[in-house]
């Protein structure tokens, strides 16, 4: 009657593959990979026992009758971390088969199949054209994966707008103009509350690109964070501290914001100071009759008038 053995594998695909009515197959890729290893067909011919397969590997009951659609699939482990970005990024990727699959088919029957592999630089590119940068789920990466996707990065802008850059916080998220490096360790803490802080990767290639696409944390920082703050002079001493090591034509903000403490409450900026020895007493006295909108170097604090980075 010719009705196929219980055992033979080229009917069982082809029982799966047959078009009209489709059987829906479990989601576990795991049974699936272990069905395809303990069955191995003993040749692959024929458009039911190839669409059969083909049916197996992605398991979409959509897609079963899909028979030209490539199947992306990954070579070896070295592939899954972009067979995983691959998932994510494209909102229907049915046809990018699960890495715990793969491995059950063996390279011969790729052609036949219409398997392809996962080219990192086709991932890249489809990125790059799609900006899909929201789909990226950094988590789901563990740290080797995360290091392997960013150094594979050329385009800097793309480098950057990846979500996959850890703080020293344990947040993740683009690169933007609060990120910075602290190679010198300067880094202060007040100031850096609305900064990303990035630790340098043991990975020598991600390590030279997050020195060259992430702004340093400088003693120009420093003052710059401190001049930003609402409360500047607050931070008075992390500023004048800073001023040992920084040009001060560079930053404008330095002379007309209010970060010099006057004594005993209020603050005052550099360009509203007078340094009029002969006339100390009277720079005092109409000082404090005028709220301190000016004033003398001595309503500055004995800790600021002695700091070897304070200019009179």
């Amino acid at each position: 009657l010719g009705i196929p053995l219980g055992n033979d594998a080229n009917a069982a695909y082809e029982a799966i593959g047959k078009r009209g009515r489709v059987l829906a197959l479990t989601p576990d890729t795991q049974i699936r990979a272990k069905f395809i290893r303990e069955n191995s067909p003993n040749a692959i011919k024929g458009d039911d026992l190839v669409r059969g397969l083909r049916y197996v590997l992605h398991g979409s009951v959509a897609h079963q009758s899909e028979d030209d659609a490539t199947l992306w699939i990954n070579q070896d482990k070295d592939d899954r971390v972009w067979v995983k970005l691959k998932r994510m990024l494209e909102p229907d990727s049915w046809n990018v088969i699960d890495s715990g699959i793969a491995g059950s088919i063996p390279p011969d029957y790729w052609e036949k199949l219409k398997l392809r592999r996962v080219c990192p630089d086709d991932v890249m590119a489809y990125l790059r054209e799609e900006r899909c940068f929201d789909r990226i789920h950094a988590t789901e990466f563990d740290e080797a994966e995360r290091t392997a996707i960013l150094i594979r990065i050329e385009d800097d802008v793309v480098w950057k707008a990846m979500p996959l850059h850890k703080d020293t916080k344990g947040n993740f998220g683009p690169i933007t103009a609060s990120c910075f490096i602290d190679p010198l360790g300067i880094a202060v803490s007040g100031l850096a509350d609305d900064a990303r802080i990035f630790k340098l990767s043991d990975s020598e290639k991600l390590c030279g690109m997050q020195k060259k696409w992430i702004l340093h944390w400088t003693h120009e920082t420093t003052i710059r964070q401190a001049l930003d703050q609402t409360a500047p002079d607050v931070h008075w001493q992390h500023i004048l501290e800073a001023l040992g090591n920084v040009e001060h034509e560079k930053i404008p903000k330095l002379k007309t914001t209010r970060w010099l403490p006057l004594q005993p409450s209020g603050a005052i900026s550099p360009d509203d100071i007078i340094d009029l020895e002969p006339l100390v007493d009277e720079i005092d006295k109409l000082a404090a009759e005028s709220g301190y909108c000016y004033a003398g170097v001595r309503a500055l604090g004995n800790e600021i008038q002695s700091h070897p980075n304070f200019e009179k």
